[in-house]
């Protein structure tokens, strides 16, 4: 080797290959391409987490070997998102916090029912309810943001469903079938009916938990793909367990919609689930699976016909929803946590419905006989407890008093489909008992019983009515409470411009919940 202007001094060692050359204090290292060792790309864990240079020796650092510390080497490393390293933002656990109540407010209570050139032009037109409903259905799409999804935290999602959404969305917590039953079938398989319920249940929890829709929407979209996937190859070959999943992939599907106020899709979904049912005779296999998702179905399609009631005319005598009420193989007077009543009462409020479809057309001697009946039973009725559920006092008291709430709401609702003399009565007093009811409760859970107690109050109750809705609002925060407070605000308007100068009477409401569309509001 030839140096200029360098003072080079070579010594070469042999069976190593190795030149050592020293120039001027500097020392370079230099290897044959054969056995040259690959240094680590990145420093070892033990000086990344002291913040320092590393030497990237091996099998031990020389940083480590020198201040006799532990070496722990260049590899993997598993991280536990509980154990915080100091080296990123300390993510917080995912939680819901309701906001503080606005009863501490010095100005709460204090509302303005504020009527528009709209609201005065329903009231002259007299029109039949369809263009009130038609206003709340017309709200435009949310843009979706250029942020990415959160997509990323899975397993934070499913404990958030599993500890807030499912307690939230069921009466009863000991058996509570939103985790019991649908969790084990969430995962307990990766086919594509499995995986559709897993990221239905994501997509509810990401709603609710982030309240952004683009982060919502990639979870729903995968549930609706691998839903549709499932169904197209279910139609060869499908056992009982799987067409289980399905039926409760599209009724989760059914929930995110009632928590997304901007979603129309929700009576699609619904038709889904009872195709499913009546295709896969759900209602001959009586268990307690297919009683869970009956009932849970059976919910939604009654409070469907509430407001769509039509929708009755299109069905035989021996329809799914019938059968389906019949088929309930458990017992009728027990407490379901997904229905907030007993199948009872839910099968009472869904007579009510046929009432309305076929008052028009029964004779008055007919219809005042059943309403005599349906009025008895509910007189009569004993909502239960299962003994499961009764070992806690403060637990107990709440289920019984939503499911009282139900049932004095079906009285009112009766009341208003078949009015009889003796109503003025009695009236006033199912409502005094029903405000007390939801002064006990503090958080009301179930729009349906509040909706008709609140279009039943008198005008100095409205307040009291106002103050549940800020409450269910605040502490629940769902989209469809914030939907059922303007249409409730909105028949209210309707009640006060269409009795002025008639003094005593009251506007019929049921005119305007009708429409051609099931919405998911009272759900």
């Amino acid at each position: 080797m030839k140096w200029q202007d360098t003072e080079t001094n070579c010594q070469f060692i042999r069976g190593l290959d190795i030149n050592i050359i020293k120039t001027r204090g500097y020392q370079i290292q230099s290897m044959s391409n054969s056995k040259a060792k690959m240094l680590p790309k990145q420093s070892c864990w033990t000086c990344k987490r002291r913040k320092i240079g590393c030497d990237r020796a091996t099998p031990s650092c020389n940083n480590c070997i020198r201040t006799q510390r532990k070496c722990l080497g260049y590899g993997l490393q598993l991280l536990w998102p509980d154990r915080h390293d100091g080296r990123r933002r300390k993510r917080d656990p995912a939680e819901h916090r309701p906001p503080t109540t606005l009863s501490k407010s010095v100005h709460y209570g204090k509302y303005f029912l504020n009527t528009s050139l709209t609201d005065v032009d329903i009231a002259v037109s007299k029109s039949d309810g369809h263009i009130l409903v038609d206003l709340f259905q017309q709200r435009p799409r949310c843009s979706l943001t250029l942020h990415g999804p959160f997509l990323d935290h899975e397993g934070m999602l499913l404990g958030y469903y599993e500890n807030i959404i499912s307690s939230m969305i069921s009466t009863t917590q000991v058996q509570n079938g939103f985790c019991s039953t649908l969790l084990p079938m969430a995962l307990s398989s990766q086919d594509t009916s499995a995986l559709a319920l897993l990221n239905a249940m994501m997509a509810v929890a990401m709603i609710h938990y982030s309240n952004s829709i683009s982060d919502a929407i990639s979870f729903k979209l995968k549930a609706i793909q691998n839903l549709s996937q499932s169904l197209r190859t279910g139609r060869r070959s499908i056992c009982t367990s799987t067409s289980q999943v399905q039926l409760a992939a599209v009724m989760m599907l059914c929930v995110y919609d009632v928590f997304d106020r901007e979603e129309h899709n929700w009576h699609i979904h619904l038709n889904g689930a009872k195709e499913i049912i009546r295709r896969e005779r759900f209602t001959d296999t009586p268990g307690s699976s297919s009683d869970f998702l009956l009932t849970w179905w059976l919910y939604h399609d009654v409070l469907a016909a509430f407001n769509y009631p039509s929708c009755r005319l299109k069905e035989s005598p021996g329809s799914v929803s019938t059968s389906a009420l019949y088929a309930f193989s458990g017992d009728k007077s027990l407490i379901v946590g997904s229905l907030g009543c007993s199948v009872e009462v839910l099968e009472i409020i869904d007579k009510i419905n046929m009432m309305r479809l076929h008052s028009a057309h029964d004779f008055l001697s007919t219809s005042t006989l059943r309403r005599c009946d349906l009025a008895m039973k509910l007189y009569n009725i004993r909502q239960l407890l299962a003994p499961i559920e009764s070992s806690y006092s403060l637990r107990a008291h709440r289920i019984l008093a939503i499911a009282e709430l139900y049932r004095l709401a079906t009285l009112l609702y009766l009341q208003r489909v078949h009015p009889i003399a003796e109503d003025d009565f009695t009236r006033p007093v199912y409502v005094q008992q029903a405000l007390g009811v939801l002064k006990s409760l503090g958080v009301a859970t179930s729009p349906w019983p509040v909706f008709v107690i609140a279009c039943e109050v008198d005008e100095q109750d409205r307040v009291s009515i106002l103050h549940t809705l800020d409450r269910m609002d605040s502490v629940r925060s769902i989209g469809n409470i914030k939907v059922l407070r303007d249409v409730i605000e909105s028949i209210w308007k309707q009640q006060d411009l269409r009795s002025i100068g008639k003094a005593g009477q009251r506007v019929d409401w049921l005119q305007f919940v009708e429409c051609d569309v099931p919405v998911p509001w009272f759900i």
